[in-house]
């Protein structure tokens, strides 16, 4: 299961620091362009005004890397585009951001800076990272979950209420369904009804530690 790659930088510092590394980085590595003009516009249309935007020339194509604050002390690559109308392909885009990534990492060795990219093919483990909780949802997927019978909803249900207790990530719906599609033949049918039925469950858990 091939996916589009997410990449996270992180530090204490925080993301105006980051993003000076970020200016730095260009500097260093003349590969990777910062295109002051492009993030300023990019920023604006942040609830922060946190954003950079860094270019690259891939195999005669002019790409842009678009960089949002996700927190106060996190940058999220969020999108590669090229310069052309043609969009990139899983693998291209993942390769790209892969580049980025040693590059960066390259730079600031030693620095107060944790450069992540996920797993492009992501296993149950990447999906759901906690060991209780995806024991839970392994023990529903390993009887019959399609079945709808009252034990395998409960099943579930136990599995939703695990993901809430032990789980730190929140629920990627998107790379679970397409697990659930390309590993176990779902359709995408019963796999909206899990996902609506696993968004409903940890919503309404929400609800409740906030309400006692």
């Amino acid at each position: 299961m091939l996916v589009h790659v997410e990449v996270e930088l992180k530090s204490s510092s925080g993301i105006d620091w980051i993003l000076s590394k970020l200016e730095e980085f260009t500097d260093v590595n003349t590969s990777w362009t910062f295109d002051p003009a492009r993030s300023k516009r990019l920023a604006d249309g942040t609830s922060d005004e946190k954003a950079i935007v860094l270019t690259k020339c891939h195999e005669f194509v002019q790409i842009a890397l678009l960089i949002f604050g996700s927190s106060s002390k996190c940058l999220k690559v969020h999108n590669i585009v090229p310069q052309c109308s043609d969009g990139l392909s899983v693998e291209t885009y993942n390769q790209i951001a892969a580049s980025f990534v040693n590059d960066f990492k390259a730079f600031s060795k030693g620095e107060n800076i944790r450069v992540i990219i996920s797993n492009p093919n992501p296993s149950i483990k990447d999906i759901i990272s906690s060991n209780v909780p995806r024991q839970a949802f392994e023990d529903y997927l390993n009887q019959h979950p399609l079945s709808f019978h009252p034990l395998d909803i409960a099943r579930l249900d136990s599995f939703i209420c695990a993901f809430a207790r032990y789980s730190k990530k929140p629920m990627n719906s998107d790379l679970l369904g397409a697990y659930l599609q390309e590993q176990h033949s779902w359709t995408p049918e019963h796999v909206s009804w899990l996902v609506n039925r696993i968004e409903i469950g940890l919503e309404i858990i929400k609800a409740y530690r906030n309400y006692y």
